[in-house]
């Protein structure tokens, strides 16, 4: 018959022998080792097996990165990275066997100040003559010169740190306040404990004695509880304390409790603005990608300005077929009498009659209205009809009338003037051509 018995889940620690079996403990350890990779920015995973790993991916990368020899032994490389507010160290190794050479090479981390990590990231190996070394070089991107080296850029080695950061900074808060009632906990609790748990409440009292007077501390719980881990487990490990204490599981879990429900909800509001920002990419990319409608032309809005001027296509006019006379500004069709170019001013108003160009394109010009009276006069000679211009006639108050437009002006003498001097000696309002 099969065993249908749950497998019981343990964990082995990664500074020490022990092994932990009891859920609580091993969730509560599992928290440590977060808090140590946030904290020294570590970019492998913990196993269950009590080992530390990097991924496939992670080592590719740091094999691309461009590495500056820092020293040179008989058979070690000690190389340098830096990225952004970061240094990456690493070693590369040699020896050679009967017919080969080797090199390995390491990438340097620091899970605390005491436990170096050195972690193997690839191995190069090659028959071994006077141009091994160069090979080496070229197959780690290692460089002597400084000059051949660049500011180095890779974007998985720095989301993964941006990211370690990022959720270090949105846990640091919390973790200080559950550090708190776990700490002042733990001093109740081990006040009623043996000989063992005496010597770990006075150390730890001693410390936070020494602690609270320093200024700035402001993760003083946190540094205490860490404090404590490595009391317990240069005392014997977790196992036994819990065995000693009787609150022990219960401060534990509380501390744990919070914490993680706070991990588990913000990697689903993560995962969530993950999805929502692939699937915002995804439409944008379909809107771009879409083709162009082979159909009718880009039509641009209408738009009018000041002068009701409209963008809208106009209607191409039919050829006149008429007259000359057809061709002068403000004729209109079926009207018999041609329109005055001349309109003179009543001797009753000395003012102008303002023009304004408040017409469309597709409209037909309007005469200009004018509050002072007009008298007409008979239609000129063919040689006063201009094509497409404005015939402006103006009367100056000793009643001297000047026409200018494409021929030239006379003067009461009789005598020839330039257009030019027209406007040094003629007052009128501004005109504003269309």
């Amino acid at each position: 018959m099969e065993d249908t018995r749950a497998v019981q889940q343990s964990w082995k620690s990664f500074e020490s022998d022990e092994v932990f079996t009891d859920k609580t403990l091993i969730a509560y350890y599992k928290l440590r080792l977060l808090e140590i990779k946030q904290k020294q920015k570590l970019l492998g995973q913990f196993t269950e097996d009590g080992k530390y790993v990097l991924s496939a991916s992670i080592k590719k990368a740091l094999v691309s990165l461009k590495k500056q020899i820092r020293f040179k032994g008989d058979d070690t490389l000690e190389c340098l990275v830096t990225l952004k507010n970061i240094e990456l160290s690493f070693t590369v190794q040699f020896w050679k066997t009967a017919d080969k050479a080797v090199a390995n090479l390491y990438f340097n981390e620091s899970f605390s100040s005491d436990k170096p990590l050195k972690s193997f990231i690839a191995q190069y190996v090659a028959s071994y003559d006077d141009t091994f070394f160069t090979r080496v070089k070229k197959v780690f991107n290692l460089f002597e010169d400084i000059s051949e080296l660049s500011y180095e850029q890779n974007d998985e080695i720095e989301k993964e740190y941006e990211n370690m950061e990022q959720e270090r900074k949105e846990r640091e808060l919390l973790l200080e306040i559950q550090s708190q009632y776990f700490i002042l906990a733990m001093f109740e609790s081990l006040q009623s404990s043996g000989e063992r748990g005496q010597k770990i409440l006075h150390r730890l009292k001693t410390l936070y004695d020494q602690e609270k007077e320093k200024p700035g501390n402001d993760l003083l719980y946190s540094k205490l509880r860490e404090a404590f881990d490595k009391m317990v487990m240069e005392t014997g490990g977790f196992n036994s304390l819990r065995d000693e204490i009787k609150e022990f599981d219960n401060n534990i879990k509380f501390y744990s409790k919070q914490i993680i429900g706070f991990d588990e909800a913000n990697a689903k509001l993560k995962k969530y603005a993950e999805t929502v920002n692939q699937e915002q990419k995804k439409s944008a990319g379909a809107t771009s990608s879409k083709p162009k409608s082979s159909g009718a032309k880009y039509k641009p809005p209408k738009t009018v300005g000041p002068y009701k001027y409209t963008t809208a296509k106009a209607k191409k006019p039919d050829k006149p077929k008429a007259k000359p006379k057809d061709f002068m500004l403000g004729f209109k069709k079926n009207e018999t009498k041609i329109p005055d170019l001349k309109p003179s001013i009543s001797s009753a108003t000395t003012s102008t009659p303002i023009i304004e160009p408040a017409f469309s394109k597709n409209e037909e010009p309007k005469k200009p209205e004018n509050k002072a009276k007009i008298e007409t006069k008979p239609a000129g000679k063919p040689k006063d009809i201009f094509l497409g211009l404005d015939a402006l006639v103006e009367e100056r108050a000793d009643d001297k009338v000047r026409k200018h437009g494409l021929e030239d002006v006379k003067n009461t003498s009789g005598a020839i003037m330039e257009s030019s001097e027209i406007s040094k000696t003629a007052s009128r309002e501004p005109v504003r051509m269309l």
